[in-house]
């Protein structure tokens, strides 16, 4: 009777739930990395019971562009990632022009004097006819505000620099679009002219399913999707 008991609590007991270890490196290393937005630490990290199916890897590092990674763990083998990184573009000022040498403050070169006129002169001369009145000026015409591109709202004249979004894709060739843009691209593809925000990137291909994944964009950003096959 014991041992009857004994193995109806064993069938009972759920089993555990399928996770792998995420090991992830950067290229240089030093990276920050998070996992579905929970910061893990720096690369080289390893992420042990990562739990079956998509997630989202960010790896930033100053000086570098932050890159952002959709990833399949199957549950069933540990997952080696390595994210090189691109070096961010630097932006240059020209320098200032000089002034004009008349404009050079403590110049010791003496003013010009403006020219006397005889007492004669200033009696028959006619007084200079008055300026014309100023035109009013003509108002400027609106500019139109642009279609926004993410799902933030986008204030004309905010934002000094526009952001690039590089799209890759595994299989490559996949159709690409932002989710609310009519624009479709084959990967890798380049989208520009996005502020600082989170889109949705779809992607779709030939014997594969469809996958739309989030992208958060604070700098230029480069992603990468992999589509799983279809059954």
């Amino acid at each position: 009777m014991k041992a009857t008991r004994l193995t109806i609590l064993l069938l009972a007991l759920p089993l555990p739930a399928a996770a792998s270890t995420v090991k992830i490196s950067s290229d240089p290393p030093g990276a920050t990395v998070q996992l579905d937005g929970v910061s893990q630490g720096t690369a080289p990290v390893s992420i042990p019971r990562v739990s079956a199916g998509t997630h989202l890897i960010k790896v930033t590092k100053e000086g570098f562009t932050a890159r952002q990674d959709s990833i399949d763990v199957a549950g069933d083998a540990d997952v080696e990632i390595e994210v090189p990184l691109t070096p961010a573009p630097k932006i240059v000022e020209p320098p200032p022009r000089p002034l004009p040498p008349a404009a050079q403050p403590n110049s010791f070169a003496p003013a010009p004097r403006p020219p006397q006129l005889s007492p004669q002169y200033l009696q028959h001369t006619p007084p200079p006819p008055a300026p014309p009145a100023p035109r009013p000026p003509v108002p400027a015409q609106a500019t139109p505000a642009p279609l926004p591109v993410s799902e933030n709202a986008v204030k004309l004249g905010v934002a000094k620099k526009t952001i690039a979004l590089t799209v890759e894709t595994t299989p490559p060739g996949a159709s690409v679009q932002i989710v609310g843009m009519p624009t479709v691209k084959p990967s890798p593809a380049i989208f520009t002219g996005f502020s600082q925000g989170v889109v949705r990137v779809q992607a779709t291909a030939p014997g594969y399913r469809e996958k739309t994944v989030p992208v958060e964009l604070i700098g230029d950003t480069r992603t990468l999707i992999s589509l799983e096959r279809a059954p």
